[in-house]
């Protein structure tokens, strides 16, 4: 048991703020005691919990980080979006999870002037800290930043856009899938895009993903097995009358 936490009291608040942070998080409910003193501190707070967040895995845990951010308030999330306009590249990086639950149009802002400037590091980090914040409108974010990311993270990146569910996204989904876009030249983009298209049951995408199951070259088949594959899921998921062509296109 850490110097923060009594028997007597069950909990001291004389440690620093992240000794409180980390046995705020394995405690049952956060004490009036503790949000207050972590009110107190806002930008300390705020800081602690969005360096917390970066390795967080489990959702409990999640749940309670936002918790305990939403305790710093206004002067939280203002401490956060000057980290993520000014600080260092880990720091301002580590700001974006936590800020695109409560600030989208901020990040989106920040990342168009940071995203040129930045090494693989910070796209990947970048990409973590929103699919574990998954905040609504993030998918329609990674679209509009979509043309400033490393490529190296542009499949991961499609696949939280799929994750994301949202439909607007649907238009540049498309393009990849097509191969229209100029970050589709991976073929892994495009099995991304179909798999995203999928998911989001897009019925635009139809006649696109009917075109990959069908177009046949004086050779053979037009597009890759893999590619075909993938279209024929997506199909599945999108018009419930295709399911049969998984099974079909398993066996060519």
């Amino acid at each position: 048991m850490s110097a923060a936490c009594q028997p007597a009291m069950g909990f001291s608040l004389a440690g620093t703020v992240p000794v409180i942070l980390e046995d705020a998080l394995r405690l049952p409910a956060v004490s009036h005691d503790v949000a207050q003193h972590l009110a107190r501190t806002p930008e300390e707070t705020a800081a602690n919990v969005a360096a917390r967040f970066s390795a967080c895995r489990r959702g409990a845990e999640r749940a309670r980080l936002f918790e305990l951010f939403e305790l710093t308030g206004a002067a939280g999330i203002a401490h956060l979006s000057q980290a993520l306009r000014t600080s260092a590249n880990g720091l301002a990086a580590r700001s974006v999870g936590l800020l695109s639950r409560y600030a989208l149009p901020t990040v989106q802002e920040a990342l168009a002037v940071k995203l040129p400037q930045w090494k693989l590091a910070q796209h990947e980090e970048v990409i973590r800290q929103l699919a574990t914040a998954a905040a609504p409108g993030r998918g329609r974010l990674l679209a509009k930043v979509f043309a400033q990311l490393d490529k190296r993270v542009l499949a991961e990146a499609v696949d939280e856009i799929g994750m994301s569910r949202e439909p607007l996204t649907v238009s540049l989904l498309l393009r990849l899938a097509r191969g229209e876009a100029l970050q589709s030249a991976d073929a892994l983009v495009r099995v991304k895009a179909i798999e995203a298209l999928g998911r989001l049951q897009a019925g635009a995408a139809a006649p696109y993903l009917r075109s990959v199951l069908e177009s046949r070259s004086l050779l053979g088949w037009e597009q890759p097995a893999e590619l075909r594959m993938v279209a024929a899921q997506a199909m599945a998921k999108i018009d419930r009358s295709e399911e049969g062509r998984v099974g079909k296109e398993c066996r060519s």
